[in-house]
């Protein structure tokens, strides 16, 4: 990652290549310290001695019946508050972000989103390791995507 600024706007298009997520609406929240990522389900299980979680994610919101599973070292456990006062012990792992063609690694915790307009939410953390200047006056500054690029995945 260099060090030139990556402008974002309040809601932006993302992906999460190394969970296999090629188009993730995120809303920028400088409010929220960690990034968040919706998934229905965590399962936690044991590879060489390392604890992993394998979780599943509703990519498209249109699809409910298409879920992806996924697994991930455990970077940490954490209490997190929500916006709504309420505090969940939730898992903490890492990943690949990509914004057009900048890639940086950043941690996001686990949770079930499901009653939220964002499948994510793109916290201060991984906006300053990826040197991200955001513009709460817009959205969709970088390119768009969408989700039919999960057409090969659904067919």
């Amino acid at each position: 990652m260099d060090e030139t600024n990556i402008k974002m706007g309040w809601q932006e298009w993302v992906s999460l290549p190394s969970l296999g997520l090629p188009a993730v609406l995120a809303k920028i929240d400088t409010g929220a310290t960690l990034s968040a990522l919706d998934v229905i389900s965590t399962d936690v299980f044991i590879k060489d001695g390392q604890e992993y979680v394998r979780f599943g994610l509703r990519p498209v919101p249109e699809r409910p019946d298409f879920i992806c599973y996924h697994s991930a070292p455990v970077k940490d456990r954490l209490d997190i508050t929500s916006s709504n006062g309420q505090t969940e012990n939730r898992f903490i792992i890492s990943t690949t972000l990509c914004v057009d063609k900048n890639m940086w690694e950043i941690d996001i915790s686990l949770t079930n989103r499901h009653t939220m307009q964002y499948r994510m939410l793109l916290g201060r953390q991984a906006l300053a390791d990826g040197n991200v200047f955001v513009d709460p006056t817009q959205d969709f500054v970088q390119p768009k995507l969408s989700y039919g690029l999960y057409r090969q995945i659904l067919d």
